[in-house]
């Protein structure tokens, strides 16, 4: 690509007239696409001294990369509801980073419906506007697009900024060294100092060479790649796409008012070194401006000269302007406090501002006055501006906008609020204002405006209709990503121990790290200290972690590193990084495909790679059940004390056996099933430091007893309702907790309710009857008080109902009478 880019002006009020193409109008109530590029940062390559050196170049803050992220997805958010959104990534790396991290940014839903959509264009900085071309909508539906030469003023601002603060350390060195006295024992302090000049003499060698610090080439080149990736009929070589413009310009510093005039700065034919009656020409040329307004820049050595800094055009011909005015009630409450920097750049700024208000008006131009926040110091050389005016406005070509404004937590908010509502009025009753927090993008000389570029919707990717298939694929790849990530639902809250290896002569127990809804508490060597957390999930893998100690003095960042579901290395800055496990619930445990059958024994091997639970080892095993069965479960092994757990529906908490006997280190435990289910058998080594092999077995018995007895045969002794029969209980058959009973069957029911009446002079009843309609089996011992069973029951018509006599004492049998009735008055009939 030969094409060197840029600029944009680009909001639909501030563009001409479009001639499109007729379609039918999208469901998005905007008129327009809004970009925005992904910056990447400080880039790959380069020797320690360079990156070095750029990070000095940036401001020397390793965040200011995610903070600026975090502005601009506040910028989607914002107007994604409005229209649709494209956004800009410098390589598929950042491209995934945006769609792993969606739920962070609570973009999923605009992603997954189409709504927001990436590609991947090759660039350095997020400032699109200054860069990016200007994109309109040519005749029949073709595109028009036009990029001018990135003069890139943040990077001469940075560079000058940059060298400054190299030279004032290296200045200091020196008077610290011409200050110290030539003795032996400062020979040390002296060689540092040299060694330290050295050092910085590199770095301001760095900034200055232009083979290792280029004009960031790629943002200049973008300008092809940004189209073709915006325009949904796009041209297939540069010179067919791109009208290139051999001028400087950067797209904040131009300005398209609603009857075709151009609002730029003084700063404009400086860099182009040009008369304004000659740039004036080119622009007419290149971007069809009536007539080029050139107004003063705010002032600063290194703050940002663009004209959308401190205008904002509205409808028609009215124009909004900052107003650094010295006479306002904001201005006069912070001069006290304000810095002699600061002081001097509003009085400057309220002269520039004055004149400008004469031009326009003289320009014919209705001329509202926004009070805006006073500037702001960095430290003592350098400030920059917490403009309201950088906005962004999107319309639906129907009236509607949607005007998006920088805002400033914590700074003159009543100032805030009284430029909002005079930028309401402007733009009327029936535009949407919405704000985004944007004081870091104000510290890097720019704000919403700066950041955003917008092209015509119907020459846009997003009038190809092709929602449902982005909905669909979002979805394949989210199913796809599912299936492949091991680590699917991390959950920091709960307790973790390191593992045996991690163990020392230091702390030889191991850590303990346990984590709660705010604070976490790390136990070492017997001592123990609390911090409160913030984990931030970063996606599927890793979490940053920043700790603050109880004692609030200090901060210790880190992240955390996801192995399992339940395993992960906790790594501290410049301390221990820890390998740890989560002690987790028994119901928690992964069977992880071990199975044990009804009726078998497996052998299995407790060790160092399973979980662990209250610092033991445990292992657990799938074992299917079915409802009444009564199973005996057993756990042996010769090399380490076993523990037997089951755990499981309809049991309330779970069953647990150590030792079988006192002669024996073994398991068992005999469990009646309560429901057809899936159970969890869990074997646990006693002691923490204990492993090894065992066997595992279950014998299913006799069912339960509801369900034993329901089954019990009655060999032929029947009961008819209305009559009474006498039988002998004997020992023929007993069963485990009833001993004697005996089965009869209550035939051919007819009645609607039925009472079974069992009594001896012998033995001490007890009476059972199960059947249809009776859910659980229905018992009495004592009726009426005495010794005596009785049981009323609904009885189906027509139904087999099993009655089971049986002794409270299985001491004791003998004679007993067994009758049915139906009761009416209490009268057996």
């Amino acid at each position: 690509m030969s094409s060197r880019t840029i600029s944009i002006w680009a909001c639909c009020v501030l563009a001409p007239a479009y001639v499109v193409a007729a379609q039918e109008t999208p469901s998005y109530p905007s008129r327009d696409v809004v970009i925005l590029a992904l910056g990447s940062g400080e880039g790959s390559g380069g020797d320690t001294l360079v990156r070095q050196a750029r990070r000095l170049l940036a401001g020397g803050n390793g965040n200011t990369l995610d903070t600026l992220r975090d502005v601009q997805m506040a910028i989607v958010r914002a107007t994604a509801p409005f229209g649709p959104v494209l956004l800009l990534a410098p390589d598929e790396k950042v491209s995934s980073e945006i769609t792993e991290r969606c739920h962070a940014y609570d973009l999923c839903d605009f992603i997954a419906k189409g709504v927001v959509r990436l590609a991947i264009v090759p660039h350095d900085t997020a400032w699109i506007r200054d860069y990016g071309p200007v994109i309109e909508a040519g005749s029949r539906s073709t595109a028009r697009v036009i990029d001018a030469v990135y003069d890139n003023a943040r990077r001469t601002i940075d560079l000058s900024v940059a060298l400054r603060s190299v030279n004032d350390e290296r200045m200091l060195l020196i008077k610290i060294a011409n200050r110290i006295e030539a003795t032996a024992e400062s020979r040390q302090t002296l060689a540092d100092i040299q060694a330290q000049l050295q050092l910085l003499a590199h770095y301001a060698e760095i900034l200055r060479d232009e083979s290792a610090f280029r004009d960031r080439p790629q943002d200049d080149d973008a300008a092809f790649d940004i189209a073709q990736a915006v325009l949904v009929n796009s041209a297939r070589s540069s010179a067919d796409l791109v009208q290139s413009q051999k001028i400087f310009l950067d797209g904040g510093n131009l300005l398209k008012t609603d009857d075709g005039a151009c609002l730029t700065t003084t700063e404009l034919y400086s860099v182009n070194r040009l008369t304004e009656t000659e740039l004036a020409a080119k622009l007419s040329t290149a971007y069809g401006c009536r007539d080029t307004i050139y107004l003063e820049p705010l002032p600063g050595r290194d703050v940002i000269r663009h004209v959308d800094m401190f205008v904002l055009p509205a409808l028609g011909k009215r124009l909004l302007l900052a107003d650094f005015g010295l006479d306002q009630a904001h201005i006069k409450a912070a001069w006290p406090s304000m810095s002699a920097l600061e002081r001097e750049l509003t009085f400057q700024a309220a002269v520039a501002m004055t004149r400008n208000e004469k031009i326009l008006r003289a320009r014919g131009y209705d001329v509202l006055l926004v009070p805006a926040p006073v500037p702001r110091g960095m430290d003592e050389s350098r400030a920059y501006y917490p403009t309201v005016m950088n906005a962004l406005v999107r319309s639906n070509g129907r009236g509607r906008r949607q005007v998006i404004l920088p805002s400033y937590d914590g700074f003159q908010a009543d100032v805030q609020k009284k430029a909002r509502d005079v930028i309401t009025d402007a733009f009327g009753a029936g535009a949407e204002i919405v704000t985004v927090e944007s004081t870091v993008a104000a510290q890097g000389q720019g704000a919403v405006h700066c950041l955003t570029i917008t092209a015509p919707f119907d020459i846009s990717i997003f009038s190809d209709g092709t929602e449902t298939f982005h909905r669909q694929m979002w979805a394949l790849r989210e199913s796809l990503n599912e299936s492949l990530v091991q680590v699917t639902r991390p959950v920091l809250i709960g307790r973790w121990s390191s593992a045996p290896s991690m163990a020392s002569d230091r702390d030889p127990d191991g850590w303990k790290v346990t984590f709660g809804e705010e604070e976490v508490t790390m136990t070492a060597a017997g001592e123990s200290t609390t911090a409160t957390y913030v984990a931030v999930k970063e996606h599927r893998y890793r979490w940053p972690l920043e700790l603050t100690f109880d004692h609030g003095t200090r901060k210790v960042r880190g992240r955390i590193e996801w192995l399992t579901d339940s395993s992960m290395r906790l790594m501290l800055e410049k301390s221990d990084t820890i390998l740890l496990t989560r002690d987790l619930t028994l119901e928690e445990l992964q069977t992880n495909a071990r199975s044990l059958p009804a009726n078998a024994i497996v052998n299995g091997l407790i060790g160092d790679l399973d979980e662990r639970l209250d610092d033991q080892l445990i292992q657990a095993w799938e074992f299917v059940g079915r409802a009444g069965d009564v199973v005996t479960i057993d756990a042996a092994s010769d090399e380490f004390d076993t523990e037997l757990l089951v755990v499981g529906p309809g049991l309330d908490e779970p069953l647990y056996n150590d030792d079988l006997s006192d002669d024996t280190r073994n398991s068992q435990l005999v469990v009646t099933i309560p429901e057809t289910a899936t159970y969890k058998v869990v074997v646990r080594s006693f002691e923490r430091d204990e492993a090894g092999a065992f066997t595992l077995s279950a014998r299913s018995g006799d069912r339960s007893i509801e369900a034993s007895l329901a089954s019990l045969p009655s060999e032929g002794r029947t009961l008819r309702i209305g009559t009474a029969v006498t039988g002998q209980l004997t020992r023929a058959v007993v069963r485990d907790d009833l001993g004697p009973v005996q089965a009869w069957t209550l035939s051919a029911c007819q009645a609607p309710r039925v009472r079974i009446d069992l009594a001896s002079e012998e033995f001490d009843t007890v009476l059972f009857v199960s059947g249809p309609g009776i859910d659980e089996q229905l018992s009495n011992d004592d009726s009426g008080g005495t010794l005596d069973s009785s049981l009323e029951f609904d009885c189906r018509e027509g139904a087999s109902y099993s009655i089971i006599v049986g002794t409270a004492d299985d001491a004791q049998t003998g004679t007993f009478r067994l009758s049915a009735s139906t009761e009416r008055n209490g009268a057996a009939r």
